[in-house]
């Protein structure tokens, strides 16, 4: 019927990443647990954890899994000098990424850089941003090296734009959206309370390994 024809549409659509083979792993807190002081070094000690496995390709601290829908953070984008009204400023997703991100879902980089374990708190502000992002911001012209305002705050810092990458379907199937990339370490409550991790072996067996690390990592966080 319509609703079969629909998803094999669907199952032919370009998402701009690919998300077979890739575990989605929970992190949760225990009911009780005193918040953790360095929560994001902790994410980044599992991931670094996780990637030593057999049959982990690469794994990566994220915000929302695949096809989270309307759970997403959205941001207005302004390039650096542009006057135009603020109702034109452009909504795009905005994504917390860490260094292996784009590599776990292969998000492919068009032009520029990806992050680095040197984008942190002290370091100039950067970003990432999507084809399309691009495209709506500077036209034809070239997006690297430019800088744009996060939010209508005159408050927020501009960010430096170090890298192009693919457009994608992550948040939803239907459509393709303009997205804005940030490191963690450059942008407070990233919320990575999630890790992406591609295998090349059977999940059941990774993910066991996987709990017993997050579970011998840090008293009080586990894999639901």
């Amino acid at each position: 019927g319509l609703l079969m024809d629909s998803f094999r549409r669907l199952r032919n659509v370009d998402l701009g990443f690919a998300h077979d083979n890739v575990l989605v792993v929970e992190l949760a807190l225990a009911y009780g647990t005193e918040p953790i002081p360095d929560y994001l070094a902790l994410v980044e000690q599992l991931s670094d954890g996780i990637q030593t496995l057999p049959g982990v390709a690469a794994a990566t601290p994220a915000a929302l899994p695949p096809f989270s829908g309307t759970s997403g953070l959205d941001t207005y984008v302004r390039g650096e000098g542009q006057d135009s009204p603020a109702e034109s400023d452009l909504l795009a997703n905005l994504v917390p990424a860490a260094p292996q991100y784009f590599h776990a879902l292969r998000i492919p980089l068009l032009a520029g850089r990806g992050f680095t374990e040197h984008d942190r708190a002290n370091t100039e502000p950067v970003v990432i941003v999507s084809h399309q992002a691009a495209r709506r911001i500077w036209g034809t012209e070239n997006p690297i090296g430019r800088r744009i305002r996060l939010g209508r705050s005159p408050d927020q810092p501009l960010r430096m734009v170090v890298g192009v990458t693919g457009d994608t379907r992550y948040r939803d199937y239907a459509e393709i959206r303009p997205t804005v990339y940030v490191p963690p370490r450059q942008f407070r409550n990233a919320g990575l309370v999630y890790m992406l991790v591609r295998t090349s072996v059977r999940q059941a067996s990774l993910a066991a390994d996987i709990r017993r690390l997050v579970q011998d990592a840090a008293s009080g966080v586990y894999v639901p």
